[in-house]
């Protein structure tokens, strides 16, 4: 019986390992995402037209 628990292995494994830095990565990924979008909103202002391209009226 004392031999059983000397021959038991470590208690986390590799796929373990694996599994959490899966995890992580994506929530790294989704944390990226979220912070571009929010980015990309703020910093275009619909409010003021771009003074370095002309504005054209369509009729179509």
């Amino acid at each position: 019986m004392g031999t059983d628990l000397e021959n038991k292995g470590p208690c986390l494994g590799i796929r373990h390992l694996q599994a959490v830095l899966l995890f992580l990565a994506i929530a790294a990924n989704f944390t990226a995402r979220l912070n571009i979008s929010v980015s990309i909103v703020a910093m275009t202002d619909a409010a003021t037209a771009n003074p370095d391209f002309p504005e054209y009226d369509w009729s179509e």
